[in-house]
């Protein structure tokens, strides 16, 4: 089984090395990357990571840049010229978790008649103790929303991994994954999206000037979407920096803690810590192996068959009633028609007896003309 991971680049070069190393320790056989005009030493990163075999560097064209075509044209290269059976497309700000073992017992597990597996996302507070930068970011994050929203207040949007096809079209912002045979799996928890969009406030000033701003007079990047343009209105208004430290007050981590909206999540660093080493296929999490799929089949078969067959039956009843129904209107119909041709005959009558009585009524105004002249003949 080979898996493939795409990832597009710009300006991550604080994150990029933690997740290219996560990702391949996590199981992805090979990554096929795009860097769409880094200036702060991705592409170069990525440079290497290619002369060590871990990675295709494609090309892009910044100032005809389009993120769902250039996802879409590495997904169909993974399948095409890299045998992929599985391909991930990711962002450089995410890492892709399976809940236990590594991504390859995770796909592995996905009954065949499935092709494309959903993985909810949610984010990190930027980190409070990065130390000066002399660690990883991903090693400084503790704390994690559990249901994660965006800068407009809209639940995050599921991203998608897929199996390998060559005519896969992937979707704006890596949501969707489309293609013949391609079905799309139920959202049983076997993967989640650890998503570190924020990692300071430089750096969000930073990547909102660098995306947002028109270029060359034709408008605005097709990769920029409104969050992006909410934020950088933001940002000319002053107002941003306010919004940033907004996520990260006491007050605001305290009350999350309190009620379940954020909790401390340590997997990331310890497994940096640790070396990136192996886990634990835990056999406890049953969605992670292949009696977890079997479980929803069977669930989704018993419970759709138990909606199904009473609506069925409804459906039995109501065309049973339509047919009655029908039956009866033929009838009222026929009556109608009948009804219809009395009328008409009455009608008929009718005119008749009035033609007749027209007629008396000028014979006998002629015969009284004839007799008023006979008797002034008379009496003249």
């Amino acid at each position: 089984m080979r898996l493939v991971m795409t990832v597009m680049v710009r300006d991550e070069i604080d994150v990029l090395a933690t997740m290219l190393d996560v990702h391949l320790a996590l199981g992805v056989d090979h990554v096929v990357a795009v860097d769409n005009g880094s200036s702060d030493g991705s592409a170069e990163l990525l440079g290497e990571y290619a002369r060590r075999g871990a990675v295709t560097l494609l090309p892009s064209d910044p100032e005809h840049f389009d993120q769902a075509s250039a996802v879409t044209r590495m997904a169909r290269f993974a399948a095409r010229e890299l045998g992929a059976d599985w391909v991930v497309n990711a962002d450089a700000d995410e890492l892709w978790w399976p809940v236990a073992g590594t991504l390859p017992d995770v796909v592995e597990a996905v009954p065949g008649h499935y092709g494309v597996l959903v993985a909810p996302r949610n984010d990190f507070l930027p980190p409070v103790d990065a130390r000066g930068g002399q660690s990883p970011v991903w090693a400084s994050v503790r704390l994690r929303e559990t249901a994660s929203v965006s800068p407009q207040g809209t639940r995050l949007a599921p991203k998608v991994a897929h199996r390998g096809h060559s005519e896969v079209v992937v979707g704006f912002g890596n949501h969707s994954a489309s293609a013949p045979g391609l079905a799309w799996a139920p959202p049983l928890p076997v993967l989640e999206i650890l998503h570190l969009p924020i990692r300071s406030y430089e750096q969000l000033e930073r990547k909102l000037r660098a995306r947002v701003p028109r270029r060359s007079g034709e408008g605005l990047a097709p990769d920029v979407g409104a969050d992006a343009l909410m934020l950088y209105g933001l940002l000319e208004r002053g107002e941003l920096r306010e919004w940033y430290t907004a996520r990260i007050a006491p007050d605001r981590v305290r009350d999350g803690l309190r009620d379940g909206a954020l909790v401390e999540d340590d997997r990331v660093a310890r497994f940096i810590a640790e070396g990136f080493g192996p886990r634990a296929r835990e056999p406890a999490v049953m969605v992670a192996g292949r009696d977890g799929w079997g479980a929803i089949d069977s669930w989704i078969a018993t419970h759709v068959a138990a909606r199904v067959e009473p609506l069925e039956r409804e459906r039995g009843q109501l065309l049973g009633e339509r047919d009655g129904l029908a039956g009866r209107i033929g009838e009222l119909e026929a009556l109608r028609d009948h009804l219809d041709g009395r009328l008409a005959a009455e009608r008929a009558a009718h005119y008749e007896t009035a033609e007749v009585l027209r007629l008396l009524r000028e014979s006998r105004m002629v015969r009284a003309g004839a007799m008023a002249r006979r008797l002034t003949r008379r009496g003249g």
